[in-house]
Order: structure tokens, then sequence, then C-alpha cells
């Protein structure tokens, strides 16, 4: 428990943006260090995991019953946000349960003591190479899983398994701790043995904290190490209260913070303001008047639970008869000067409305798995500007850039009517049915002609005046 989490989270109920940010800068290089622990997790990915799992905790933050144990609460966020991805990837269905909202009963120990198992269930894992992995990935220094790959000279998927494993021990004695202390109370179980290996509804009982016969014995179970027990927590999809506390255990090896000029902090209060906007819940940081002005948000969609919500008019089109469908894609867009300083804030764009031409679109999409992107513009008279064709990239927020830098595209000398369309497609799409899936897009569909197959495309329209 950090009484520092529980000061940073009063202050943030209070009003207090520097409390977000307190909260930030403690816990933020943890959660990236956490996700990294998925390197099958693309860069993308990864950093809308850490953005994800910021603004949903910060959205609910009036809801936390134990401020101190924010670290705690949020680690477990984040770790189902990846496992539901990782269900995603590996053709499983990706909606799985929320993580447990509330915390165990009962707080398996102080940060030290914590860590002091954390470090003792890595030192007894017999494989050498497995423990070399979690002594560089769980090190100060904090090398990547490519880093660590290379160093070891295996690949990444090993690196990958190595890390789960070491937790999963971690896990297994933070869980024999809490039988241990139950046992060791007045009404203390008998050590009997139950003869039982963990599985759903063993693990559940110790998770809640019923007593049952043989909670000692399963204690000297878990902590000596058990094969089938770590293959059934390894197989879960769904993150419970154990995983919080194993995550902060671990990283607490390296308790590094974030520095106050780190920008995620900003792109976390970008997706805040849109995911409540789009859900309706309140809650979260709110900026004040003498505030400096943040960017709002670029991406237009929320995910939640396997479910997309698009900020624009019109639903994403599916290509194809009907049996298969292009990727899930969104998009959105925000409204800024054509010429700056690149001070201003941009205005939230909405679609069909009308803006100056002296105004420019900075634009963003989202995937929730790989796809080939062609991102366009079709303009009043019919002319088409394809504004980028980045190949097939993987899933995550992208945003519109040259260089690496924002792109600005220009209303200038294009009166009227303008669509922007975003085209995510399983394989690429070639001249004639790149054609092809423009003009369904630029008829609303009213051709009756369907996108080619396996492509969707999303879609907002402004009107420019001068």
């Amino acid at each position: 428990m950090s009484s520092e989490d529980a000061r940073a989270v009063a202050r943030a109920l209070t009003g207090g943006m520097d409390g977000y940010r307190r909260l930030y800068e403690r816990c933020g290089a943890s959660v990236a260090r956490l996700v990294a622990g998925f390197p099958e997790l693309e860069p993308h990915e990864a950093q809308a995991v850490v953005e994800e799992s910021f603004a949903g905790a910060f959205s609910e933050l009036a809801n936390l019953h134990e401020p101190a144990r924010f670290g705690v609460w949020l680690l477990g966020r984040a770790r189902q946000a990846c496992l539901v991805r990782r269900a995603a990837r590996q053709g499983r269905d990706p909606v799985a349960p929320a993580f447990d909202e509330g915390l165990l009963a009962r707080d398996p120990g102080g940060q030290e003591q914590k860590q002091a198992l954390a470090r003792a269930a890595l030192e007894a894992v017999g494989d050498e190479q497995v423990r070399a992995v979690a002594e560089l990935f769980f090190a100060k220094a904090a090398p990547t899983p490519p880093q660590i790959a290379a160093t070891l000279g295996l690949d990444l998927a090993s690196v990958g398994r190595a890390i789960e494993r070491v937790r999963i021990r971690v896990k297994l004695a933070l869980a024999a701790e809490l039988l241990e202390q139950r046992c060791d109370s007045p009404s203390g179980a008998s050590a009997e043995a139950s003869g039982e290996h963990l599985g759903p509804e063993l693990w559940a009982r110790v998770l809640r904290g019923e007593r049952f016969e043989g909670e000692k014995a399963l204690a000297q179970h878990l902590r000596a190490g058990c094969a089938v027990c770590e293959a059934f927590l390894g197989g879960c999809d769904r993150a419970d209260g154990l995983d919080g506390e194993a995550d902060a255990a671990l990283h607490g090896f390296s308790p590094t913070r974030i520095g106050r000029g780190d920008e995620g902090f900003a792109r976390i209060l970008r997706r805040l303001k849109l995911d409540s906007r789009l859900s309706g819940r309140s809650g979260g940081p709110e900026r004040g008047r003498g505030a400096k002005a943040l960017p709002l948000g670029l991406a237009g969609l929320l995910v939640l639970a396997g479910v997309v919500t698009l900020l624009v008019r019109d639903a994403p089109r599916s290509g194809g008869d009907g049996s298969s469908r292009g990727p899930p894609v969104g998009i959105g867009f925000a409204i800024a000067p054509l010429q700056g300083d690149g001070e201003e804030e941009p205005e939230e764009g909405v679609s069909g409305a009308t803006y100056s031409e002296e105004q420019a679109v900075l634009i963003s999409y989202e995937l929730l798995s790989p796809a080939f992107v062609n991102v366009v513009r079709i303009k009043p008279d019919g002319h088409v500007d394809v504004l980028a064709q980045p190949g097939r990239i993987g899933p995550g927020v992208h945003d519109l850039t040259v260089n690496d830098v924002p792109a600005r595209v220009g209303l200038r000398g294009a009166l009227g009517l303008n669509r922007f369309v975003v085209f995510a497609s399983a394989a690429p799409l070639d001249v004639a049915n790149l054609v092809d899936a423009i003009e369904v897009v630029a008829a609303d569909g009213r051709s009756g002609e369907p996108l080619p197959a396996q492509t969707a495309a999303v879609w907002f329209d402004v009107v420019v005046e001068p």
C-alpha cells in the first residue's frame, strides 16, 4: 500500500490535475513494463493499452475503495486489457469479463514483504534460462523483450513465456502467503491436505477468502511450485486481484518514474475526454479555465469489451458477398488552422459540419487487427487524392503523418462537400479494386455494388465554405 498513491488520489478527486499527473508519473513506467511483457503486441497496440488503462482508471477513480492500492488496481486493469488483445490475436473471443474492480479482501502484506516474496520465487526457479530472462526483464535497466532475446540468443516467444512463468510463480507465492495468514489466525483451519490442484472453483475460494479444510497444505503445495497449478493460472483469460499484486511486486524491483515532460499524460487526457463523452460517464480530470490547453483527441472511436463505437455519421461498410467482413476500423478527425505556429488547440471535428477553407483536417484511425490501409479524400468535383498508403500496419491508433508529424490536410480551394475515407482490407487493394471501393463510398452505397471482398470503409464529411 502507498500513502503517496492515497494522497494523489485524494487530490485528483478534489479536482486537482496535479493529482492525476502524479499517479501517472508514479505508475506509468510499471504499466508500460507490464505491457512489454506481452511481446506479441505491436508498439502502437501496446501504447493504446497503456492509455486505455489509465483513462479507464481515472474515469472510475471515485469507485476505488482503497486509494492506497491504486497501483495494484491499475496494473490489474492493464493486464486484463492485454489478455483481451492476446485472445483476439489468437482467434479466440476477445470479449472477456472486465477486471474485477474490487481488490482482494486482504492485502497479502506490505510492499517490501511482497517484493521479498517475489524475489524468493524468482530465485527458486530451477530453469536457468527462465531465471536469466526474468533477471533482465525486471532489472533496473529494464531491457525490452527483443533486446533480451538478442542478448540470450532466444526467440521472442521464449522470452514471453519465461516472463509469464516467473510471474505465475510469484502469484502462487502470494496466494500461499494469503492462505498461511488465514491459517495462523485464531480460527485457522485444519492442515489436512485436500488432494486438489487449483481449478476454477478452488481458486475462486482462495481469492474470496473463504475458509476450507486443507488451506495450510495447499499453501505449502503452492509455495513449493506445481506445474499443474501453474498451467491452470497460465490458461486464465481473466485478470484477478492477485495479478495486480504480483505485477506490483515484480515491477517494484525497478521503481522507475516518468518525468513531467512525458507526452503520454496528454494522450491519456485526450482519450479520457473522448471515452467519457462516448460512454456518457462522468469523472476524470477536467481542465480548469487557467490550465494550459491540451489538444483534443484525434482518435474517433471507443473500444470497450470488443465493441467499436464510431464518431462518424456513417457505419462501417464491409465488402464481399456478406460472408466475410473487412478488418474493424474507426476514424476521427480534428480541425486546426491551415497556417499556424503549432501551439493552437485543434477543434474536435464533427462529420457533416461546415468549415472555412483557411482550416485544415487532422485525421486518425484505429484498427483492431492488422490490415492494409488506404486513406483518400474525395473532392467536390469528384477528383480523388490518395493521402496515405502505409501498407499493412498493426492494431492501434494511427495518425495521418508526414515525417512522423501529424499532417494537416488543407481545405483551401475545395469548396463544397469533401469526403475523407479510410479503407482497411485483409489483402492489398490493387488500383482497380481501390477505384471500385472509392466509387461505392462516393455514391453512399446507393449503386448497390459491394465493396471489394474483406474490405471495410469508414469516412467523415466536411463542407468547405469561403
